[in-house]
């Protein structure tokens, strides 16, 4: 199956460009639905089983410490921008190498690591 995107509305269009040219398949909020709140982005990532693209902690922490179920994975980016290409560059690399984890897991990507966290058990009624 291929690899099912969703970038947060703070991630680059360039790099949303950069991705779907190499055949990704990428729903960017910007254009689908402007300034949808972090939760909503959440579910649509869960409903559509899409890996959320986001440069936003929050989603992190709405997993985390809020017991919301999570999409497959979330990479959030914690670097300030050399370019606009640059998160896409970055990901394709990550991919490329092996270095980061799509199933169950939170990834925080930095200019010189991935640090990877599973996701949390679903919570029971």
């Amino acid at each position: 199956m291929p690899l099912r995107l969703l970038a947060d509305e703070n991630f680059p269009a360039s790099s949303v460009a950069l991705l779907r040219q190499q055949r990704m398949d990428v729903k960017y909020i910007a254009e689908i639905f402007p300034a949808y709140a972090d939760i909503d982005v959440l579910a649509l990532a869960v409903e559509e089983q899409r890996v959320l693209l986001t440069f936003d902690s929050d989603f992190g922490k709405l997993v985390f410490f809020h017991g919301r179920q999570p999409p497959p994975a979330i990479v959030y980016f914690r670097f300030e921008l050399l370019s606009a290409t640059e998160p896409a560059e970055v990901f394709l690399h990550l991919l490329e190498n092996t270095t980061i984890e799509l199933d169950g897991m939170m990834n925080v990507v930095t200019r010189t690591l991935v640090r990877k966290s599973p996701f949390p058990p679903p919570s029971r009624p």
